[in-house]
């Protein structure tokens, strides 16, 4: 898979977590995927990802625990 392939997917992939709403941008046209990710970053993704993701406390299909 060539570079351009490689774009293509990472640019599928950030527009679906920002549809999703687990990830935001570090501004209105930029998503900061070189940048650093801290561990505060990284647990308000996961609850962000709990919260709203495809499988969901707000879709209500999280298998009970």
């Amino acid at each position: 898979e060539g570079e351009r392939g490689h774009q293509d997917r990472a640019q599928a992939d950030v527009a679906a977590v920002l549809e999703l709403g687990v990830m935001n941008g570090t501004s209105e046209t930029t998503f900061g995927a070189l940048g650093t990710y801290t561990r505060e970053q990284a647990v308000v993704t996961l609850l962000r990802l709990y919260a709203n993701g495809p499988v969901s406390r707000s879709n209500r299909n999280l298998p009970a625990m």
